[in-house]
């Protein structure tokens, strides 16, 4: 089992924390992402599910935008 795996709170901000899954190592790109909630486990997400999450934000910020 690795041990190196990515926790997060679940009050960090999903560009952080998308930006913190990519960082990782090459190997380790697309594993889960730990997500506690004041300083328990609060659940899993993973990398498909944070990258259309972010998109779907993204989307909405710019139909919000100037016309």
């Amino acid at each position: 089992m690795d041990q190196e795996f990515l926790v997060v709170d679940y009050h960090i901000p999903l560009t952080d924390v998308s930006s913190l899954a990519m960082n990782r190592k090459q190997g380790n790109l697309y594993d889960l992402v730990l997500v506690t909630k004041y300083g328990q486990f609060y659940g899993i997400v993973s990398i498909r599910e944070l990258i259309i999450k972010l998109s779907e934000i993204q989307i909405s910020i710019a139909r919000y935008a100037n016309p």
